[in-house]
């Protein structure tokens, strides 16, 4: 017969501060509860209520929990460190699991951790570009780290934005335009980021593009 493990009680700190694409591993077995923590580091108490030999482990570097074998119902604490951050550093909000298993390996459980940390800020300034057929910038701000730059994505809602993508500048997007012989027209320009918890931060901007003064669309 398998061993069933049940979370009994948990007992968290609350969280007190803000909170984005970085990837997670993937939970063990069920998740059998999901804890929210504050920035500042703290532990909280889980109590396993089961029959048997089992024992609680941990692969990410920020939590820490006693890995000894316990029996029967038991408490365990669940230290994790702080996610402060600083000028150098700007830690965004992240997740951890803690897994429960039994002795006998028929019965894998986790416990997932969101602890919280910087919002992510994303700003796209309103432009106005040529009529050209050309490349254009459009100014962007975040304070995203290089390495999660690449997780975000772009989209234009009108057809003649051909390409939206990063500036080598580190400051802007280049967005691509097909000539407007016509009136001017606008488009909405919009930069997403999901963080580490899944929630989607995102901005928009208007593009707003002149017609071209060779009416023709003709260019050499």
């Amino acid at each position: 017969m398998k061993q069933k493990i049940f979370i009994f009680s948990i007992v968290a700190a609350l969280f007190v501060a803000g909170c984005t694409k970085i990837e997670v591993a993937q939970p063990q077995g069920r998740v059998i509860a999901t804890v929210e923590v504050a920035v500042e580091a703290s532990e909280f108490p889980i109590s396993v209520k089961t029959v048997g030999v089992w024992s609680a482990s941990t692969q990410t570097d920020w939590l820490h929990v006693d890995g000894d074998l316990k029996k029967d119902n038991c408490a365990i604490a669940v230290a994790y460190d702080s996610n402060e951050s600083t000028e150098s550093r700007r830690n965004f909000c992240r997740v951890g699991h803690v897994v429960i298993s039994t002795y006998d390996g028929f019965t894998t459980d986790t416990i997932v951790v969101k602890q919280r940390g910087l919002t992510p800020f994303l700003s796209l300034q309103d432009t106005e570009m040529p009529g050209a057929d050309m490349e254009y910038k459009v100014p962007f701000n975040t304070n995203l780290s290089a390495a999660q730059l690449p997780s975000m994505s772009f989209s234009a809602d009108a057809n003649w934005v051909q390409s939206v993508e990063f500036g080598t500048d580190g400051a802007s997007l280049l967005v691509t335009a097909s000539v407007n012989a016509g009136a001017p027209r606008t488009a909405q320009i919009s930069a997403s980021f999901k963080d580490a918890w899944g929630e989607v931060h995102s901005t928009t901007c208007t593009l707003t593009q002149l017609q071209s003064d060779n009416e023709s669309g003709d260019y050499e």
